[in-house]
């Protein structure tokens, strides 16, 4: 988390552009009418505010790009239960009019579905991204789209092009080749090209009827990729296509974007924050990692370390000797109830690194926020092959880790009700995993080896509480343990707003 709107005010999708050494990050702030926050950030971090900008309808998700001297926001507004593409210029990115002559881009057949019918409702063509195509001099746009036929196994949904010399006039073309119709919506579609290969983001979730189930998590929702040799398809969906999200039918993180950060790619999310509304905070970014056969995923990104302290350990060691220090860590011989170790007292945002390796172990994890004998516990799970975040409660005899199913009142959540999300990794005993956890707010993100696990939001846990280690049923150690220390998020203050002139 490093944007957390204002009381009263929201953030949700967001869209990025860098300019002069700055990176202009936009968002939706919609607030009961149109609203696009902004912020300004060198480093991805940091971020200071800038004047909102205020267009006269509610917006949909946009882009904003460099066309010759000046820059172009595509945005979205509905009308008559239409969603239309619209399109803004400006000089310095603050100050936008209507570009002359442009009018509301509307849907048109054959290829799109251009009709309000109730079982749909809205008509889709929202979310444009934008490129420009050296071949044909042309600006091509992508649009979350819908064609007009649905059924039992095609939703209908579609990767809407289009293309325009001027914003003002503009050609339909046929909805890009890729499987759209396996998914409830495609939406915040984004084309990317990394080393030769084509893919092709967009965001969505196991929803209405559809449910999308990757080989590592069920009912996931989130932002998905496709890939493809040509920018024109067909695309394909790899193995796992979730690049950023959550399962158990969870939205947590949503919306991923790519940004080219000093010749890097990254990717860049928000975070849902209430269960109940369309509200976030936006989060940290993450790089942008490839597979040997292309396959993308997220990776940690390093210099959130220097958005916090070096925090000192304050080992509590049980005093039956099941643990022990080992070097810059800890051993720990656990008999079948478990046994943990308290590490650190009233920690409340903390980045807790550590090397954890089970010689035997059936579990290892991880408590934060432990408060009045509850805790947020990340757990990798050897007998399952999983890693699993969720709310626990501490045992009053055996602390953390010990299996609590023996209570009849609490045998219905042995599995499921203590386990908010869950991810499944091909654990090994004796192979050492570089376990790393993110806590701000009320908002925990995992990665193992460098590879993101889980941003999720713990609803439930304290604002602040002790850290702990646990283990089960075997030995296991816990090596290079580093704990860096974060203040809590505040609120940013809105510093004014700009209309946006039609």
């Amino acid at each position: 988390m490093l944007i957390q709107p204002a009381e009263g005010e929201r953030l949700w999708d967001s869209w990025m552009f860098e300019h002069d050494g700055l990176m202009h990050l936009f968002y939706q702030a919609n607030d009961g009418a149109g609203r696009i926050g902004h912020a300004v950030s060198t480093d991805l971090l940091r971020w200071e505010r800038r004047a909102d900008l205020v267009p006269p309808f509610w917006q949909y998700t946009g882009m904003v790009v460099r066309d010759g001297a000046r820059f172009v926001l595509g945005i979205g507004e509905v009308i008559r239960n239409i969603q239309t593409g619209r399109f803004f210029e400006s000089t310095d990115l603050e100050h936008w009019k209507a570009i002359p002559g442009s009018k509301p881009l509307f849907p048109q057949g054959p290829h799109y579905r251009s009709e309000y019918d109730a079982v749909r409702g809205h008509v889709a063509w929202r979310d444009p991204y934008l490129f420009k195509d050296a071949t044909d001099g042309c600006w091509h746009a992508v649009f979350c789209a819908q064609r007009p036929a649905y059924g039992p196994d095609d939703t209908g949904a579609a990767f809407g092009h289009a293309r325009t010399k001027d914003f003002v006039t503009w050609e339909f073309l046929p909805p890009l080749d890729a499987p759209a119709g396996k998914f409830y919506h495609v939406e915040v579609p984004e084309l990317v090209e990394l080393d030769g290969t084509h893919y092709l983001l967009f965001s969505t979730g196991s929803c209405y009827g559809t449910r999308i189930h990757s080989p590592r998590r069920r009912e996931t929702v989130g932002t998905y990729y496709l890939k493809a040799e040509r920018r024109e398809g067909p695309f394909t969906l790899p193995e796992d296509p979730l690049l950023i999200g959550a399962g158990h039918g969870r939205m947590d993180a949503y919306v991923g974007r790519i940004v080219t950060y000093k010749g890097e790619r990254f990717l860049y999310h928000h975070i849902r924050t209430d269960p109940r509304e369309f509200d976030g905070v936006w989060a940290v970014p993450k790089r942008l990692m490839r597979e040997a056969n292309g396959d993308l995923y997220a990776g940690f990104f390093e210099p959130l370390r220097t958005l916090g302290r070096p925090a000192a350990l304050a080992a509590d060691l049980p005093g039956d000797g099941s643990w022990t220090r080992a070097g810059e860590g800890f051993q720990a011989r656990a008999l079948a109830t478990g046994t943990s170790c308290t590490i650190a007292k009233q920690q409340a945002g903390l980045l807790l690194e550590c090397t954890v390796a089970s010689a035997s172990a059936g579990r290892c994890a991880v408590v934060l926020r432990a408060h009045e004998n509850m805790g947020v516990m990340v757990r990798l799970d050897y007998d399952l092959g999983e890693v699993q975040i969720g709310m626990d409660r501490r045992h009053p005899l055996y602390g953390w880790g010990a299996d609590y199913s023996m209570f009849v009142d609490r045998s219905d959540k042995r599995y499921g009700g203590n386990v908010t999300d869950s991810c499944r990794v091909p654990l090994a005993h004796g192979r050492p995993y570089r376990l790393a956890v993110y806590a701000r707010n009320r908002c925990v993100e995992v990665y193992l080896d460098g590879r993101w696990i889980f941003t999720t939001m713990m609803y439930d846990a304290a604002p602040a509480g002790d850290v702990a280690l646990s283990a089960e049923r075997g030995e296991a150690t816990f090596t290079q343990v580093a704990l860096h220390a974060f203040e809590a998020l505040e609120g940013s203050r809105r510093p004014g707003q700009i209309p946006i002139a039609l």
